[in-house]
């Protein structure tokens, strides 16, 4: 039986102990402690440590210090004192308090105790996995002065994260989301049945756990618990843990949770994580971050897409910082693919399972609001094609493009569908609804205040909402023609082969940009056929799914299967509301409504180098 020292006891425990002395313990020398329950499930049993100390009211007021003189390491022990008679005034029972504190006080009426001591902002866990003296403090009450043996209960309950992994925890740190008190002053009224009520005053919401001597991990889950008041908390528990190295995990109890006394809240069993800086040998930043393997991972979240160099002039917003407070996972289209989502100085903290998919993680401001948004993708490593002079001598540039669509898991597969100008995707996967609460909500337009919800901000803020076509000729944005998101405008650079930039809004990754309509074109040029579900160009070299688009209005799509059908970089010409697409082998200048929704093909970006 593993065994922590002093951890919890029900608070409502019928007990019998033999007594000592009928007169009760004032003025007793020496008394007995009992600890009447075991630790949650009986796994764990709880015993008196070498070194134990209470303080003990004994009748009166006066603060005496009992120290264990037997009993260690079993749940009975004698504990004594050197000190002199109690002289104070006089109260209805015998109080103790676990651990000593010189502090401590007590009143008591018509049965009840009202006992001042502390919850510790700082907890200690030891290698051999043991709490420290002290740790979880205990009260005993008896019936009466003449009482005699005291019943010690806790007003405390527990938070438990069970760690596996290879590494050594130096540190966990617990703090109470909604900022409830979790140590400092406690005020615990107790009768002799248990205890009644816990309120703590002059603290914070943040309780460590220090494992400075070093907590070895293994594949056998290990219990690291930290002790505080019992309660609802309303907006849950936010879990660092440190290792050696000074790595840190980040685990999230979101939701209201209720610790109940003398019993410990179990949050999950966690692999502890080594996090990898996906900004490391890129440090350029994105909107979409490409994962190939398992693991864990973090990433700049203070800046905008690519940041400042990706603001256009004609851009509403010429700030490319970010201030988060917080992040969330918006969606998944596998359950499970993304977890661990937290914010911490300036980063987004992510593990992902390796199984193939797509994500969306935000980050928040202090309200929970939506600031920023990245696109996380989960496939192998996409092979790459590359066209230039070499591949054909009337090519003029070079294109290194991706043997896949943006979001895809394999070449064939039809990716993830965008609205020509937005950063964040939709995956055919979830649901398209005005009513969905886990899928793609659909809003704006005419009838449903597209000032407000037709905009730039609206599409930030509410990343995973499908915005309707406006009421200006067939563009999610209601505001005039904004037609540098992608950064080609056709009116000043005409049918140029690369983007005057890649800006803040481009959904590539880091090194990518999406590709040019002059790209496909000269993918045509240079030989395409249509076989049915997929078409391919520059001569077979380079092959396009027929993924379809997704309607004007969010519900359905268009040639699922039997239309390939690209989104370029490229505003157009004629019409300011449109885009150029690739359009099957038969025209890459082919413009369309902004508010439908194609898949985007991406290639090594002209601006980073990868294309040089």
């Amino acid at each position: 039986m593993k065994k922590f020292i002093l951890v919890f006891i029900a608070a409502a425990t019928v007990f019998s102990v033999s007594s000592c002395d009928k007169g009760g313990l004032q003025g007793k020398s020496s008394v007995t402690a009992v600890i009447t329950e075991e630790y949650i499930d009986g796994s764990n049993a709880l015993y008196w440590e070498d070194g134990a100390s209470f303080t003990l009211f004994p009748g009166t007021v006066d603060n005496v210090k009992y120290t264990l003189s037997s009993g260690a390491e079993s749940r009975c022990g004698k504990f004594k004192t050197d000190a002199h008679d109690a002289m104070g005034a006089s109260i209805e029972s015998n109080v103790a308090v676990y651990p000593y504190n010189a502090a401590a006080t007590v009143t008591t009426l018509d049965g009840l105790a009202t006992i001042t001591t502390s919850v510790p902002e700082t907890q200690t866990f030891s290698r051999a996995g043991h709490y420290d003296v002290g740790v979880c403090p205990l009260v005993a009450v008896t019936g009466s002065r003449k009482g005699n043996d005291l019943p010690f209960v806790a007003p405390l309950g527990g938070v438990s994260v069970k760690l596996t992994g290879e590494q050594v925890v130096t540190k966990m740190e617990l703090t109470a989301k909604g900022g409830e008190i979790i140590n400092g002053t406690m005020v615990v009224t107790a009768t002799e049945d248990g205890v009644e009520s816990v309120e703590m005053t002059g603290g914070t919401s943040t309780i460590v756990l220090d494992c400075s001597a070093g907590i070895q991990l293994t594949q056998v889950a290990k219990d690291f618990v930290v002790f505080l008041p019992y309660g609802t908390y309303e907006e849950g528990f936010s879990i660092k843990v440190y290792n050696s190295d000074g790595d840190l995990n980040v685990y999230e109890a979101d939701g209201q949770r209720t610790v109940h006394k003398a019993r410990v809240l179990n949050i999950s069993r966690q692999q502890f994580v080594i996090y990898n800086d996906l900004n490391g040998e890129n440090p350029e930043t994105a909107n979409c971050y490409m994962i190939t393997e398992a693991g864990g991972y973090y990433f700049d979240a203070t800046v905008k897409g690519i940041g400042q160099s990706g603001i256009h002039s004609t851009f509403k917003d010429q700030d490319a910082s970010l201030s988060p407070a917080g992040a969330e996972l918006i969606w998944e289209e596998v359950t499970g693919l993304v977890t661990g989502v937290s914010y911490e100085d300036g980063k987004i903290y992510f593990a992902c399972s390796g199984r193939s998919g797509n994500a969306l993680i935000g980050a928040t401001d202090e309200d929970g609001n939506i600031i920023w948004s990245w696109h996380i993708w989960s496939t192998e490593e996409p092979s790459l094609f590359t066209v230039d002079g070499v591949y054909n001598e009337t090519l003029p540039w070079i294109w290194t493009f991706m043997d896949r669509n943006l979001g895809a898991t394999s070449a064939d597969g039809y990716g993830l569908y965008y609205q020509w100008g937005r950063k964040d995707p939709f995956s055919e996967t979830l649901n398209f609804s005005t009513v969905s609460t886990s899928g793609h909500p659909v809003e704006g337009g005419p009838s449903d205040n597209e000032s407000v919800k037709n905009t730039i901000e609206y599409s930030i803020a509410h990343p995973a909402s499908y915005l309707s076509t406006s009421s200006r000729n067939s563009d999610w944005l209601l505001d005039a023609p904004q037609r540098s998101l992608w950064g080609m405008d056709y009116s000043v650079m005409g049918l140029a082969d690369y983007p005057e930039m890649k800006t803040i809004y481009d959904p590539c990754p880091p090194g990518y940009e999406v590709a040019s309509a002059n790209a496909f074109w000269y993918g045509i040029y240079c030989g395409a056929q249509d076989f049915g579900s997929y078409i391919t160009l520059f001569d077979g070299g380079l092959e396009v799914p027929a993924a379809g688009f997704i309607y004007v209005s969010g519900y359905g799509w268009y040639g699922l299967g039997s239309y390939a059908g690209v989104w370029s970089c490229s505003s157009s010409w004629g019409n300011l509301e449109s885009a150029f697409r690739l359009s099957s082998i038969s025209d890459a200048y082919n413009y369309y409504d902004r508010a439908t929704a194609h898949p985007v093909r991406c290639v090594a970006s002209s601006h980073s180098g990868r294309n040089q």
